[in-house]
């Protein structure tokens, strides 16, 4: 056997003769320059690489969130299923019908958000093989294979798992179609040409089974790989041939008229469903103790399009020439809102049947601990605005210059005495002034503190002091400002306790209020305009906005009083609630919170007539959903068949795919096996053997052609169990039960081949990774 070797030695020797000039070059050699630029593609791919794989674990996220969503989907399924079995009427067996469209529907978008998570991932891939490509372009040959042999590994598994995920997609639109559709005959025809194309896969697995096979038994000691490399290329240069006769022939066969003239029946028909329209009017009374919680729970949407408001009455109505059904997932019309709106109707009614037992017993426990916060709340939301009410009132007759002189008064105490209480006293008569200003400081406060509080309701901040009691004993005492300062004794001690502040301005903008805009120490409410603000302020917090309990009133200076200072009954809490919903507002408030408390152990006691309301209100939307699909009967099943019309000619369009893909899969293996060749041919190791290529080749072929044989045998399987259904269809012993589950295990398994994908997805990119992190590392050393 010819073996390929490196010229390594050869190669260093040619390069190893160093000449020196007198000449001192600035410039950086070429060699280093293309290092660096190989050096930085690499950082690229490898920065691309991480991306790939950050975002194929973001995907496997979100993929798993959708596979939960699938399978709520198909429990919804099995529970209509088993309705559908129970029914008795006409009217609940077409509401079910309907509701299993509408699960369809659901599938159908699932469907389309599975195939953009897969997009993503195929859109980052993409990205990544031009770096790949890139990076491939400033490496030497070795790096180049080693590269190549880590993305054909990524490519491979690539595609392999897009094929998975068409099979698992494929897999859950046959179960999601065994739901609905179950005809006999349509299902014989469906086996049939199933078990016609799975008889074209296996032919073509069996043929990869005899290259593995052909290839294992030849003598590798004597045979020239090269020869045999390009005995593979010929060969896959005539399966390309054939391949693409397959393909030309089914070109020709989609474009010919009868399959065009199919396709647009079914688009044809399907326009005329889409746009089928109601033909009379429908208007039903909705019983009115489960008007609001049927709104509320069938959502805005659904109750713009079909609650309508007359008088103090409302109504279920579906307008004339209404969109009476649709095909189109994104595009749900009145059946299907129908449809919909039953199944939110039955999930009410089952609610009750839920809570039946503690409906009778009043237990609502929940309810009633609401209701006793709600009320403490408001308690303390309306003593804040009576407060706030009465600062008001004195506020009104307040004199500002008499305000004023007060806090002149105080103020020019403070200015004669601070020097002198904030200093620090050394001797006797040091302290005694000190305590003397301090003193004259608090009485001032004190005097002006009562007078303001007269005046206008002024408080005082409570404060916190350590006191020493009789006893001898510390403790924290807390009480006003002005009650420390009114001291007889202590006075002036308690003032420097509480604190001189860091200067005289600071002194007075904390204890004078409105002093300086600001002041801590004490809480104001100034002038009648803040206040003011501040009652409203407190009247929201307590009832809300009182424009919606005065729908006459104008807000202005004028009549203040007037709504701002009446405290409202829960009677006209609840009326000025309802104005507020008119208006398309809502009305928040202490009050507000105590109705909607009270309302809710109301409704835990109602419950028992609301769902005789929802019985009745389910009844009649059956009836009007029956109506409609009774009048777009002829328009479905003229839509019905022409897709079962279609489908034949798909199936033969089909045929035509398996057999290119049969021929495909052979046209793959002997690819892998000529790459396997040429990659050991290029990385024979110099002054080896050829022993170590060989053994390694058929380690190789070994292991593909046990991977070619499972496939064989799981093939043949499948074959098996579709021969023995299809016997027992035409025994009469077949049935829907059986039907569904054949395609349950079908998505299971679909489901299982895509999970090895995305392992094999997974663990190339990890291989490629840790590739480009080695080149990348080899180009840094290199530098």
């Amino acid at each position: 056997m010819r073996k390929v070797k490196y010229l390594v030695a050869a190669l260093l020797l040619m390069g190893a003769t160093t000449t020196f000039t007198s000449c001192i070059d600035n410039d950086e050699p070429a060699g280093i320059t293309d290092l660096r630029g190989a050096k930085a593609e690499l950082i690229r791919a490898k920065a691309a690489v991480e991306t790939a794989r950050v975002a194929y674990v973001e995907a496997q996220t979100r993929w798993a969130n959708a596979e939960a969503e699938a399978k709520e989907i198909q429990n919804k399924r099995d529970d209509l299923k088993y309705q559908q079995e129970q029914a008795t009427t006409e009217a609940e067996i077409a509401r079910i019908q309907a509701e299993l469209e509408i699960n369809k529907l659901n599938w159908e978008n699932w469907k389309i958000n599975a195939q953009m998570e897969l997009d993503k991932t195929k859109k980052e891939y993409e990205d990544l093989q031009e770096y790949l490509a890139a990076a491939d372009n400033v490496l030497n040959g070795y790096e180049q294979q080693l590269l190549s042999d880590a993305k054909t590994q990524l490519q491979e598994a690539y595609n392999y798992m897009e094929k998975a995920h068409s099979l698992y997609i494929g897999a859950q639109d046959d179960l999601n179609t065994a739901y609905i559709n179950y005809d006999e005959e349509t299902i014989k025809a469906s086996f049939e040409r199933q078990l016609e194309l799975k008889k074209f896969e296996l032919a073509g697995l069996e043929k990869v089974v005899s290259e593995y096979q052909a290839q294992i038994e030849k003598d590798y000691g004597t045979a020239d790989w090269e020869a045999e490399i390009k005995s593979l290329t010929d060969s896959i240069a005539k399966l390309e041939l054939k391949r693409g006769s397959i393909v030309e022939e089914q070109t020709k066969y989609v474009n010919s008229d009868e399959y065009r003239a199919a396709e647009q029946a079914v688009n044809t028909t399907k326009n005329k469903l889409d746009n089928a329209k109601v033909e009379e009017e429908y208007k039903y009374e909705i019983p009115s103790e489960i008007v609001t919680d049927f709104k509320t729970k069938i959502g805005q949407d659904y109750a713009n399009a079909y609650v309508v408001a007359e008088g103090s009455k409302s109504y279920f109505k579906v307008a004339k020439g209404a969109k009476a059904t649709s095909s189109d997932p994104a595009k749900p019309a009145t059946a299907q809102d129908l449809a919909g709106i039953l199944e939110i109707v039955d999930a009410r009614i089952e609610d009750f049947n839920s809570e039946w037992d503690a409906v009778i017993d009043g237990a609502d426990e929940t309810a009633k601990a609401n209701l006793e916060a709600a009320k403490k709340s408001y308690e303390d939301a309306v003593t804040a605005w009576k407060n706030a009410a009465t600062k008001y009132n004195n506020a009104k007759g307040f004199d500002q210059a008499a305000y004023d002189k007060i806090v002149k008064t105080a103020v020019d105490v403070i200015d004669k005495n601070y020097a002198i209480a904030i200093k620090t006293p050394g001797t006797d008569t040091e302290k005694a002034a000190n305590l003397a200003a301090l003193n004259a400081i608090a009485s001032a406060l004190v005097t002006y503190y009562n007078a303001v509080d007269a005046k206008v309701g002024l408080t005082t901040n409570e404060y916190t002091l350590n006191i020493t009691n009789p006893v001898g004993d510390s403790e924290n005492v807390k009480k006003t400002i002005l009650a420390w300062l009114s001291d007889a004794t202590y006075s002036g001690v308690y003032l420097n306790k509480i604190g001189m502040q860091a200067d005289l301005a600071s002194f007075k903008k904390y204890y004078i209020a409105d002093y300086g805009k600001t002041s801590a120490a004490v809480k104001s409410m100034g002038s009648e305009d803040t206040i003011y603000k501040a009652l409203v302020g407190a009247s929201d917090a307590a009832f809300g906005k009182r424009i919606y309990y005065y729908s006459d009133v104008t807000i202005s200076a004028a009549n203040k009083n007037e709504y701002l200072l009446v405290q409202p009954t829960l009677d006209e809490v609840r009326v000025a609630i309802a104005k507020a919903e008119a208006e398309n507002a809502t009305l928040t408030g202490a009050a507000v919170a105590v109705v909607d408390a009270e309302d809710a152990i109301a409704s835990a006691a109602d419950k028992a007539t609301y769902k005789e309301g929802y019985v009745a209100l389910k009844a009649a939307l059956e009836t009007e959903l029956t109506t409609i699909l009774n009048h777009v009967e002829d328009l479905q099943d003229a839509y019905d068949k022409a897709v079962a019309d279609f489908d034949k000619f798909k199936a033969n369009k089909e045929a035509y795919t398996a057999k290119a893909q049969a021929v495909q899969g052979v046209i793959d293996a002997l690819m892998k096996i000529k790459g396997q060749l040429q990659s050991l041919v290029n990385l024979a190791l110099p002054g080896g053997s050829g022993n170590e290529s060989t053994e390694q080749l058929v380690a190789w072929l070994t292991a593909q052609l046990d991977t070619a044989k499972a496939n064989v045998i799981a093939k043949e399987k499948e074959i098996a169990d579709l021969e023995k259904q299809l016997a027992q269809v035409e025994d009469g012993t077949y049935n829907q039960t059986m039907y569904i589950e054949y395609y349950k295990q079908a998505v299971e398994f679909a489901k299982s081949v895509y999970e090895e994908a995305q392992t094999l997805y997974a663990d190339a990119l990890v291989r490629l990774q840790e590739v480009v992190a080695a080149l990348t590392n080899s180009s840094e050393s290199a530098e």
